[in-house]
């Protein structure tokens, strides 16, 4: 129940920020390039953290109610507390800064050097040019806080599944299959726009518990905005809820990396 708990809580967790999840980072490239539409990190924020507290408040009520009957007790291994080293108060400063960086976009209009603080400090940028900084900042215990050696024990796998999403849907486009996909499945429905929205909602929940949610919204995220800017259907609100309905994959082991670390675990 608990490492259950700790995979559909990561899912839910990551809805709230446009760097939680592959999902949402995909979503914001495509309605940038596709709709023109920037989305800054306190905006999607907005959008998405009502439905995150909502997603939390059932997810532990659900846990508490398993867990009610359980004997007490339980057997904890206790570990010798240790003071705070160097190395953990430079990172946390640096998690901090990454944070304040994700957030000084959105009020750039109040700072100078606005033009620059909203095309430079985008999240994929922060978050590289910190990371790299890893490599330079001195350590006692490690000689730099991060060596090429460590690179190895990084999660490839999820990265290159990430990188296959992204080059998933730029095909899809490329290929003209959405195009084909889209009339064959929403050209019913265009003209009702609560219809339209239903179907795709419907169609992304289904599609994202047999494939990663990240492939899923890089199949479907085109050829809905693809719709909508034909149409007068909104498409920063019906992106966002699809981004949503695409990290809500708790059926099956595959489709968030969270479910597949649990299900191994």
């Amino acid at each position: 129940i608990l490492l259950m708990a700790i995979a559909f809580s990561a899912a839910i967790g990551g809805i709230v920020s446009p760097v939680g999840t592959s999902v949402n980072i995909i979503t914001v490239s495509l309605l940038q390039e596709k709709a023109s539409i920037y989305l800054s990190f306190l905006e999607w924020m907005k959008h998405t953290y009502s439905f995150t507290l909502w997603s939390l408040f059932i997810l532990c009520g659900s846990v508490f109610y398993s867990i009610k009957n359980l004997k007490g007790p339980f057997q904890l291994q206790k570990y010798e507390k240790k003071p705070v080293s160097s190395e953990e108060i430079i990172f946390y400063f640096l998690f901090f800064c990454i944070i304040l960086l994700w957030l000084l976009p959105s009020f750039s209009q109040y700072l100078p050097f606005q033009h620059f603080i909203e095309k430079v400090l985008t999240p994929s940028f922060v978050i590289f040019f910190m990371s790299l900084l890893l490599f330079f900042i001195p350590s006692k215990r490690f000689g730099v806080l991060l060596s090429w050696k460590d690179t190895k024990s990084i999660d490839y796998s999820s990265l290159f599944l990430f990188s296959a999403g992204l080059g998933l849907g730029y095909l899809i486009q490329k290929t003209q299959l959405a195009a084909f996909i889209g009339t064959t499945l929403f050209a019913s429905v265009v003209d009702s726009p609560s219809k339209f929205t239903i179907l795709a909602v419907v169609f992304t929940l289904i599609l994202t518990e047999f494939v990663s949610n990240a492939v899923c919204i890089s199949l479907i995220l085109p050829i809905v905005l693809g719709f909508c800017l034909n149409s007068s259907i909104d498409p920063l609100k019906i992106s966002i809820l699809l981004a949503i309905t695409s990290s809500l994959c708790f059926l099956f082991p595959m489709g968030t990396p969270p479910n597949s670390l649990v299900y191994s675990t």
